[in-house]
């Protein structure tokens, strides 16, 4: 199963994309801050 990160700093859409991959049958982590993404990736 893919696992999909969500960068996004709109909680509502992030959300959205987040369900719509899941129920696709997608893996999906959110993120809302690209600096905290970049030290959660390293």
């Amino acid at each position: 199963m893919p696992h999909i990160l969500i960068v996004e700093d709109e909680p509502k859409l992030s959300q959205l994309l987040s369900d719509y991959l899941v129920q696709a049958g997608h893996e999906a982590t959110q993120q809302f801050d690209g600096e905290h993404t970049v030290k959660w990736v390293e």
